[in-house]
């Protein structure tokens, strides 16, 4: 967001990613399996998966009610239905330092534990934990 990552988050990092993760639960589906719904031309159907998105920055998981006696809404939900299994989000405005604190040690954790518990786990990173450290939400299914 405002540059200031880089001393916690080198860009290599963010390059790796988690392209090819072979943990259980997250296999590809099978692209022999056909979507007859959809006439075989889901992402499913293809071999595709969709990524968990993560969203970290201020208000990126705000909802927000636009008309009146609707549900609120919010970016998260958009990935949710545009297929993304989960979407992390932060609720309200933080301090950027803590947030590339917590995305530092989120990406640390989760070489070695599920999203949803790395996301536990880094909230002890961030210098405000009971403040910060409460923002970032998932929506969607535990990873």
């Amino acid at each position: 967001g405002h540059q200031g990552g880089e001393a916690y988050l080198p860009g290599e990092l963010v390059q790796k990613g988690w392209v090819g993760d072979t943990r259980p639960g997250l296999a590809q589906e099978d692209s022999r399996d056909g979507n007859a719904a959809t006439g075989g031309n889901s992402s499913a159907s293809r071999g595709c998966r969709a990524a968990a998105a993560l969203l970290l920055g201020c208000s990126s998981a705000r909802l927000v009610r636009r008309v009146p006696h609707f549900e609120p809404f919010s970016t998260p939900l958009n990935y949710l239905i545009g297929g993304s299994p989960l979407a992390l989000g932060t609720l309200f405005d933080v301090t950027d330092v803590d947030l590339d604190r917590f995305t530092t040690r989120l990406l640390q954790e989760a070489n070695d534990e599920g999203l949803v518990e790395a996301v536990a786990l880094a909230r002890r990173a961030c210098r405000f934990r009971y403040l910060v450290g409460s923002a970032p939400v998932c929506f969607g299914v535990p990873l």
